[in-house]
């Protein structure tokens, strides 16, 4: 009886420690920051983030990000970012906005093979994805590529959708 006591003591001190260190990450600066450090170190190339303010349970605002790899560099003034966490106990991935506001985009080397020429419809796969994703906003103010053989850069202003997922 006293081990069992012990292991049930155990466990619900185990879950409490885990729900302690996920409030800590999701509505901290500091797990905010905890997070995007480990995102840093796992990508191929380099990522930085002038400014950071929110909290990863949102809403998050990045401003200055820049990502440099190989083949691509990405700046982006301002990204604003929220959901609704709560959301996923009901297997739903609810964004209610993803907002960049000026995003560029270059290629920094050629791509070794030529694209092959389409030859017939492009199917998309049948995904089952274990959980309902809904984007109430998204929202792209202004998108420019400028790839490094092109004489001018591709560009796009004020980009608006929703979308769902079920």
């Amino acid at each position: 009886m006293r081990i069992l006591r012990w292991l049930l003591i155990s466990v619900l001190l185990m879950a409490l420690l885990v729900a302690c260190l996920l409030g800590f990450t999701l509505y901290t600066q500091t797990g905010l920051r905890w997070t995007l450090a480990a995102v840093e170190s796992s990508l191929p190339g380099a990522l930085t983030i002038d400014e950071i303010e929110g909290r990863l349970a949102g809403p998050l605002t990045l401003a200055n990000l820049r990502y440099r790899d190989a083949s691509v560099a990405v700046d982006a003034s301002r990204i604003v970012f929220d959901w609704n966490p709560g959301k996923l106990l009901d297997r739903e991935l609810e964004i209610a906005l993803l907002r960049a506001e000026r995003v560029d985009v270059r290629t920094t080397a050629t791509l070794d093979e030529t694209p092959r020429p389409a030859t017939g419809p492009i199917e998309l796969p049948d995904l089952r994805l274990p959980l309902a994703i809904r984007i109430v906003e998204a929202r792209l103010d202004e998108l420019t590529v400028q790839e490094i053989n092109a004489a001018q850069p591709f560009s796009v202003d004020d980009i608006r959708t929703a979308l769902s997922f079920d």
